[in-house]
């Protein structure tokens, strides 16, 4: 979106869909099955943004979230116009917007785990991707349960770090997220 006649909104939203779209893709490419409808969905997401943003030329603040909920809608359109053929994915029904905060968010935990010391990576994917037992995950480990704790909380902290490179993350007074924009900063994320 290089044109002359473009406003200052529009632009923050072509930037932002180049920000996410590889996001916004993986996501789509998760819940369809033919990567080519993933392809015009990604599509129909940025015209949908578009006219949107002409109706009254502002964008909301967190266009992040924003672009993820038009998503979202796109996709569970998608099925829909299918319904004949599909049934809806239940991950996609009744969804309120906190949901997809954490669940967009969520997305991104995984690769960061992954970027984690060895002996933390094991521990936090152990316990808390794959739901192991603080004691299930040490045995299979061979290490004590002292230690798988110790290792859970240290990995953690470093996964929260990481995150906050990442993202500027909104909680509430309890610490649950509520909502989060990522940074520009691909590169360490």
């Amino acid at each position: 979106m290089n044109c002359q006649s473009s406003t200052p909104h529009q632009q923050a939203l072509a930037e932002a869909y180049q920000a996410m779209r590889e996001q916004l893709l993986g996501w789509i490419n998760r819940k369809v099955s033919e990567p080519s409808d993933a392809e015009d969905l990604l599509q129909e997401v940025f015209k949908k943004a578009l006219v949107a943003s002409h109706g009254d030329g502002m964008p909301p603040d967190n266009i992040s979230a924003w672009l993820f909920t038009i998503t979202r809608n796109t996709v569970v359109d998608y099925y829909r116009s299918r319904r004949a053929m599909f049934e809806l994915p239940e991950d996609l029904q009744a969804d309120d917007e906190s949901h997809d905060a954490h669940h967009f968010l969520a997305m991104c935990l995984l690769p960061m785990a992954q970027q984690l010391p060895a002996i933390y990576r094991d521990a936090v994917v152990a316990v808390d991707f794959e739901k192991q037992s603080l004691q299930a995950a040490a045995t299979a480990q061979n290490v004590s349960l002292s230690a798988m704790k110790s290792r859970v909380v240290r990995g953690r902290q470093l996964l929260q770090k990481s995150l906050l490179v990442c993202c500027d993350i909104e909680a509430t007074d309890a610490g649950m997220v509520e909502d989060f924009v990522p940074k520009h900063s691909p590169s360490r994320c």
